[in-house]
This record gives C-alpha cells, sequence and structure tokens, in this order.
C-alpha cells in the first residue's frame, strides 16, 4: 500500500492522529476531502514540510492541533495561514506548536482574528529573538494563549482588552 492510502486507513480508525509516526512524511493534501472532520490532531506524528492550503477546506473543524518532534519541521505559509484563519470559522482550539509561522503573524490577518471565536492558541519556540506580533494583541475573545518558550520581546499593550483571558 501506498504512504497515502495507509494514511486515510488509519484516519478512518484512529482520528485524532497522535503519536502516529509518518517518519517525516509531508501531510497529505487529500485530508481536504474530509470535509466533516471536526478535530484533527497531529501531535507527534512526525510530518514534515509545509502544511498544505487544503487543510482550510475543512470548514467544521473544531480543533486543529500541529506538533512535531522536529522543532520547526513543519511551516505554514502566510497565504494557507489566511485560509485557515478565513475558512476555519468553527475553530475552537489551534495549537500550532514548533510550527513555523513567525512570518504569517507579522502579515495583517487581524481582521480573521476578531471574528474568530477562538479560545485557545498555543504557539510556541520561535528561534531567534522578535518582537511580540502585534496581530495578538487583536484577539480579544481568547481564554489561553500559551506562547511558552518564546523568544519574543518587547511591551504588552494594553493587556486589560483580554478580558476573557484565563491563562
Amino acid at each position: 500500500l501506498s504512504l497515502s492510502t495507509c494514511f486515510l486507513l488509519i484516519l478512518f480508525s484512529f482520528v485524532p492522529q497522535r503519536s502516529s509516526s509518518f517518519s517525516r512524511s509531508l501531510i497529505p493534501p487529500k485530508f481536504g476531502e474530509f470535509s466533516s472532520l471536526t478535530h484533527i490532531d497531529f501531535s507527534h506524528s512526525n510530518f514534515l514540510g509545509l502544511i498544505p492550503s487544503e487543510i482550510s477546506y475543512l470548514s467544521k473543524l473544531y480543533v486543529l492541533c500541529f506538533y512535531t518532534d522536529y522543532p520547526y519541521g513543519l511551516t505554514l505559509e502566510p497565504h494557507n495561514f489566511e485560509l485557515l484563519l478565513k475558512n476555519l470559522t468553527q475553530l475552537r482550539e489551534l495549537n500550532l506548536d514548533s510550527v513555523d509561522i513567525f512570518f504569517c503573524i507579522s502579515l495583517n490577518f487581524s481582521s480573521y482574528l476578531t471574528s474568530l471565536w477562538l479560545p485557545l492558541i498555543v504557539m510556541w519556540e520561535t528561534p531567534k529573538k522578535r518582537p511580540i506580533p502585534k496581530p495578538i494583541w487583536n484577539i480579544t475573545n481568547i481564554e489561553a494563549l500559551d506562547l511558552g518558550n518564546n523568544h519574543l520581546e518587547g511591551p504588552i499593550s494594553d493587556f486589560f482588552r483580554f478580558g476573557k483571558l484565563r491563562t
């Protein structure tokens, strides 16, 4: 069986994909065909490379979790990140732990962030010192924000605008 066929068989049996090892494979774009998925957890699946834009076709997603054992092994391009924020309006948890998204955050995507009700965002470990991304301050409905192990620096402007922030 091909890797993509095996992947599709496993997907039907074991969503979420937590701890399945795909030994440094790309995330198959075919994921975009599973329109009824509500939760995807790629934690420790060992995918590497670009996160495909087809993930943004899954408009019913409630949870989307990316994590790799290889820091910055996954990359989210600005256009794909914009598509995720624009199309995944049901999203309630977005975990981008160890995903390289710094250039995405530098862009002006704040209009999508203010319209999403996204209570949990996880972004861990930026490899270099960088300023705190200003678009983060536009997520006023956030309840949990985890920026652990980041080398972010700069002032936190208007911290009290996060009225729902718990952690």
